[in-house]
């Protein structure tokens, strides 16, 4: 009786599963799983990193070539006015930094104006889901101006210049254009702005005045309307 059982017991069904082996088969596939998504990670963030440092680099480099072909000697803010960039040295820099697709240029010493701001807001070429967003829905680079006149130094007027579909909605959503302007045409067959634009004022005499020859010369020949 004693030898039946021993042998009874040392019997094996060949379809029942070790479950050492089992462990180790989804040790094994957990590893498997981990090291994936360990590699997708580590690959997500290279490319983010290195999305950085490049975003980074081309908006510097755009605002670099904006401010050197505008600000430089012997061209437009230079001519108009004596004091440009953000410190009162001759080495200090003309542009501000305050983010990493934001630039700022700042400009002063002209009579009758307190100063210039100008905002590059760039794309956000640095952050790559807004680099993949722009490739779904494309974005433009953007500045504007701000020019801060003494009130006592100018009359006031109504003027505004852009492109004609903006301007036409100018027209219709700010109360001084929409009461006192009016698209206008080129005084006296002078030399205008380009095709493109409009030009939305109270009068020709002061969009004459707004416009003049040296505001049309910073600009190609072939880009104005003669």
């Amino acid at each position: 009786m004693e030898d039946e059982s021993l042998i009874a017991a040392e019997i094996i069904d060949p379809q029942t599963p070790d479950p050492s082996a089992l462990e180790d088969t989804d040790i094994a596939e957990n590893k498997k799983k981990l090291s994936s998504y360990t590699v997708v990670c580590v690959s997500i963030l290279i490319a983010y990193l290195i999305n950085y440092f490049l975003g980074k680099r081309a908006n510097e480099t755009l605002a670099l070539s904006w401010a050197s072909k505008f600000a430089l000697k012997d061209v437009i803010f230079e001519k108009n006015f004596s004091l440009l960039g953000v410190g009162e040295g001759e080495d200090s820099p003309l542009l501000l930094k305050e983010a990493t697709n934001v630039f700022k240029f700042y400009a002063s010493g002209r009579r009758y104006c307190h100063g210039l701001l100008a905002t590059l807001e760039l794309k956000s070429r640095h952050n790559l889901i807004s680099r993949l967003f722009n490739c779904a829905v494309p974005c433009k680079d953007e500045i504007s101006f701000e020019v801060y006149m003494n009130d006592e130094g100018m009359d006031h007027v109504v003027f505004a210049l852009a492109r004609k579909k903006a301007a036409k909605g100018m027209l219709k959503e700010m109360r001084d254009l929409q009461r006192f302007g009016a698209m206008v045409g080129a005084p006296g067959g002078r030399k205008w702005v380009a095709e493109e634009l409009a030009v939305v004022s109270e009068s020709k005499e002061v969009a004459g005045d707004m416009i003049t020859d040296v505001v049309l010369d910073q600009q190609p020949a072939r880009q104005w309307k003669v």
